[in-house]
């Protein structure tokens, strides 16, 4: 189907899309507004809307859905960076974003839990992060486990997972742990990572005109 975002214009460069709990519990879709390649933006944005329905399509063109957004400006507490990761914890339902370098550590930054809708807010830095690929080291895409114990992180060439050190224990624990090279297929230009819904796998996608999705299940 395809989502019309009320609300939403003008969009600069959104980078990434990620499923979440809304606050009444039900799902919703995050867009992030977040890409910045030349770092000369004064802000950015994080969209939130619910999870629409959508019947099955009729033959022909896939069902067309307008919902309005809500929108949560935001800066950084340390100037402009470049990102391309957004992603949703599953439990806490916190907001996190991790930005895109070509050398050195990535940042990871956290929504503030009291952001509202139409107002700018200041991200909290929680850690920063090195990927063990010193040359291919840009963090393309990231997402939260269903359990919210582990996260994917993808770069150009590799996907990893971090696993927290005990289940159900604080979120942010999660960074700090060594980074486990996943199997990751051969693509052009690895730019999305995300878990299956029962969290036995996850599926990648290049860049690109016409890319080929690719599935890695458990064994």
């Amino acid at each position: 189907g395809e989502y019309a975002l009320g609300g939403a214009s003008p969009a600069i460069d959104i980078e990434d899309a990620a499923w979440g709990p809304c606050p009444d519990g039900s799902g919703c879709l995050f867009f992030g507004d977040i890409g910045d390649n030349n770092l000369v933006r004064s802000g950015y944005v994080i969209y939130r809307l619910p999870e629409a329905s959508l019947a099955e399509p009729d033959a022909g063109a896939p069902p067309k859905v307008s919902v309005p957004v809500e929108a949560f400006p935001f800066v950084y507490p340390d100037g402009p960076h470049n990102c391309e990761s957004l992603l949703v914890h599953p439990v806490s339902r916190r907001v996190y974003v991790i930005t895109k370098v070509r050398q050195g550590a990535s940042g990871v930054y956290r929504l503030p839990a009291d952001a509202q809708p139409g107002t700018q807010t200041t991200l909290e830095k929680v850690a920063e992060i090195t990927s063990p690929d010193v040359a291919n080291p840009e963090v393309t895409a990231a997402d939260f486990h269903p359990t919210g114990d582990r996260v994917l992180l993808r770069t150009y060439v590799g996907v990893f997972e971090l696993r927290a050190p005990v289940a159900g224990g604080p979120v942010d624990d999660l960074w700090a742990q060594r980074w486990l090279r996943l199997p990751t297929p051969l693509e052009p230009q690895g730019e999305a990572v995300a878990y299956q819904p029962d969290g036995l796998g996850f599926l990648t996608l290049s860049e690109g005109l016409h890319p080929t999705p690719f599935q890695v299940g458990c064994k």
